[in-house]
């Protein structure tokens, strides 16, 4: 009796009936006394089929196996180790298990503990492939393409690297919710494995983003061809559910030849900058990388930060262009235009400082300091005549976030000008790609303010559209503009613009007008209202009085101010 409360003693220390860890207790020859059920497990055997057996035996083990040489070590030092195999009941491949034995000398009880290695390795391939792995896709991620990258490059090969990215993919989640984004990427994740070949690694390295790592691929015209190949293959019309959704797809490349020494962050980096390129440049394109886009990352990177430190320190401000009637070349109202006055650098214009504002979120202080700087300086002049206004940018970001409408609201109030003063200018192919910026444009034009449409002419325009849209000014492009004294083609096509706008009820500016010959022509034509460097070229907010308090008739020689 004592002998069977030892046993029990010992099995409840040493395991718990739940334990994966095989344990048996043996006497000190062998035979084994008791066991847990992971013991029982190995071979599939019965528990009253091991009980009174020798342990050798029971695993199945030869009379010279590293068990029976840990038997009598154990006996004799302690403890001792033995790995082992023995036939698996699931198939031809046999167990691999590490045994650990102790021999308690007190209770002349032989202790061994089992862990089966094959299990442990398979755990630890399956957690390497869910760590490596999209657990959505299947494909590898960003941490695997880069071991990948690792190994081709230091091997010599020369390699391409593709990087891919859904533009708008946030709007495709809004609009038809996340299950279906997540069709889109499983049926783009299906296009890439087609088009990839046995030389070739695809990833999912971020939530939209893809990856596609070819080797042996050194030639630029290859890479490129292959790029525009991938593009093709991945944009175009999706329907997933009987809805549709028109993809656009960016794809940004670089390649390493052979025997590079570069590392793989440094191509991961080169493709990643390509691919920003892309998307800076609109979008639905494919980029290769130069060099040079590096200093122009490193600029771009500098002007964030000294942005910031502009919105908070009132850098932020407007210069005015007046827009006239062509016949009497009277001043009609003032577009308003971003500056960004910098300590060291000057004056910096829209262009190199709106689209680094856009991507980082500043766009509303732009557009918050153009308005209150501008409304401040002109509110008597405007509030003195209702015929005068002043028209301003919005970019299609803010349209698509509603925060425009805020902005212009807020302004309104604080300078009491008549929102009809106020005209809003967007440009015409957001308008066509964004179903929200259409709502958005609604709620301004519910405001009471104005809304022309910028830079038509510009690509595929239609007025046929026009007349379903809020829209009451049309400004006709620059290049159309400059084009019309030498090209009886444009001449012909600004004419029927002029005129079927008039149609219609819009009011007309045409952009960009530099030549004498060019405003005689839009006379003629009938176009009523012009803007451009022959009339008044970009001035401060303080340079506008004299243009304001000028009679008429001193603007048939405009003063041209620099």
């Amino acid at each position: 009796m004592s002998g069977h409360s030892n046993l029990d003693h010992a099995l409840d220390a040493w395991a718990n009936s739940h334990s994966p860890v095989a344990v048996a207790v043996c006497d000190p020859s062998g035979a084994v006394l008791g066991c847990n059920p992971a013991f029982v497990s190995i071979g599939a055997h019965d528990n009253n089929d091991i009980v009174g057996r020798p342990i050798d035996e029971v695993l199945m083990q030869p009379p010279k196996s590293h068990l029976n040489l840990a038997l009598r070590q154990v006996i004799a030092e302690g403890n001792a180790r033995a790995v082992i195999s023995v036939p698996s009941a699931e198939g031809p491949t046999p167990q691999q298990w590490e045994l650990l034995l102790e021999y308690d000398a007190e209770k002349d009880l032989l202790f061994l503990m089992g862990t089966d290695l094959s299990r442990e390795a398979q755990l630890t391939a399956e957690l390497q492939t869910r760590t490596t792995r999209d657990r959505l896709t299947g494909l590898e991620n960003r941490d695997a393409l880069r071991d990948e990258l690792s190994m081709a490059m230091s091997s010599g090969q020369p390699v391409a690297l593709f990087l891919v990215d859904i533009d708008g993919f946030t709007r495709i989640n809004d609009t038809f919710g996340h299950e279906f984004g997540d069709a889109v990427l499983l049926v783009i994740t299906q296009r890439l494995r087609r088009f990839a070949g046995a030389r070739s690694f695809s990833a999912r390295v971020g939530g939209d983003q893809f990856a596609l790592m070819i080797r042996r691929m050194a030639d630029p015209a290859t890479i490129q061809a292959t790029a525009h190949s991938l593009h093709e293959l991945l944009c175009g019309e999706m329907v997933i559910n009987q809805s549709k959704v028109h993809l656009r797809i960016s794809v940004g490349h670089a390649g390493a030849p052979a025997g590079a020494t570069t590392s793989a962050g440094d191509l991961l980096r080169e493709a990643d900058t390509a691919l920003s390129r892309a998307g800076a440049e609109g979008g639905n394109r494919v980029i290769e990388f130069q060099p040079r886009f590096h200093e122009e990352l490193r600029r771009r990177t500098r002007t964030e930060a000294d942005l910031r430190l502009a919105v908070g320190t009132c850098q932020l401000d407007a210069d005015v262009q007046g827009i006239f009637t062509v016949g009497s070349r009277t001043l009609m109202g003032f577009e308003a235009l971003a500056r960004w006055r910098h300590p060291e650098r000057g004056t910096v214009p829209p262009n190199e400082f709106i689209e680094v504002a856009d991507r980082h979120g500043m766009l509303d202080d732009v557009l918050r300091a153009v308005l209150e700087r501008s409304l401040g300086s002109l509110q008597e002049w405007l509030v003195t005549d209702p015929s005068k206004y002043l028209s301003f940018n919005v970019a299609p970001s803010q349209l698509a976030n509603r925060h425009a409408v805020e902005i212009v609201s807020h302004a309104l109030t604080m300078s009491g000008v008549d929102p009809s003063q106020l005209v809003v200018e967007v440009t015409e192919r957001e308008l066509v790609a964004d179903p929200v910026a259409l709502e958005a444009l609604d709620d301004l034009s519910a405001t009471g303010v104005q809304i022309a449409i910028d830079d038509f002419g510009a690509g595929a325009s239609s007025l046929g559209y026009l007349w379903t849209l809020p829209v009451s000014v049309l400004k006709l492009d620059r290049r159309l503009i400059n084009s019309i004294a030498h090209d009886a083609s444009a001449r012909r096509i600004v004419t029927a613009m002029v005129q079927m706008a008039l149609d219609i009820g819009l009011r007309v500016v045409a952009e960009g007008v530099e030549e004498d010959v060019e405003l005689e022509i839009l006379r003629d034509i009938g176009c009523p209202t012009v803007q451009g460097f022959l009339l008044h070229r970009p001035c401060n907010l303080d340079q506008t009085d004299e243009l304001i308090g000028a009679p008429k008739t001193s603007l048939a020689v405009p003063t041209r101010h620099r």
